[in-house]
């Protein structure tokens, strides 16, 4: 068990990191995304395709709390908040539990602005730990399934071990009552067959020796008698 929980642990310990590092490609992903986009609708001078694309990344992505578009001039060209739009940027206060990420974009030599996208930390943390809790439903799972069929195994080689030993003990108690002829009927190939094969060895032996004596008595008793009968 305490094996079990220590690989558990390790296993949630580095699915964590590779959750902390897939959420930053994706993160840092959805911002170069969105820079290719900036210069798509530059180019073709599609305000709408901006448009369309916030709210695209705000139904994709609902860590998402700050979305923003600053042209060269600093000021607000696109935002999820329309109030703010031609605004300073520098002017706009961002809160401090996201993750701001900003990316120029460059086109043919001539910097247009810059993007900015904001991951909530709390959202993005509920995320890796609700991944986590269901690699952790799924670990407990496996770890049960394991100490069951190690319980059953366990089970069953007791079982395959008290068997014979269990055989053995009952012939060993019979041949100290004197009964010597004690069938064994183990025909396994480990130490307990070995065992029993020496036991049954022994056990023939002493029924050997005990007819020898029967024989020496009944033979001495015979010589004894015969010299009275004469």
């Amino acid at each position: 068990a305490l094996l079990l929980g220590a690989v558990g642990l390790s296993l949630v310990t580095t699915e964590k990191k590779l959750l902390l590092r897939e959420t930053d490609k994706r993160q840092e992903a959805a911002l170069e995304t969105m820079a290719g986009i900036l210069r798509e609708a530059h180019v073709t001078r599609d305000q709408l395709l901006l448009v369309n694309y916030l709210k695209l990344i705000e139904e994709t992505h609902p860590e998402v709390r700050w979305l923003s578009i600053v042209d060269a001039d600093g000021k607000i060209e696109a935002c999820q908040d329309t109030n703010l739009l031609g605004l300073d940027r520098a002017k706009v206060a961002v809160p401090e539990d996201l993750r701001l990420l900003r990316q120029p974009v460059i086109l043919a030599g001539v910097g247009l602005g810059h993007i900015e996208v904001g991951f909530h930390k709390g959202e993005t943390a509920r995320n890796i730990q609700a991944a986590l809790a269901k690699l952790t439903g799924r670990l407990a799972a496996i770890a049960i399934a394991t100490l069951a069929l190690g319980f059953v195994f366990s089970f069953l080689l007791a079982q395959n071990l008290s068997a014979p030993i269990q055989v053995l003990s009952r012939a060993a108690a019979e041949i100290g009552e004197g009964k010597l002829a004690v069938p064994l009927t183990l025909s396994r190939k480990d130490e307990l067959g070995e065992l029993a094969r020496s036991f049954q060895k022994m056990a023939s032996r002493l029924q050997e020796l005990d007819r020898m004596k029967q024989d020496f008595v009944a033979n001495t008793t015979h010589e004894l008698r015969a010299p009275l009968g004469a």
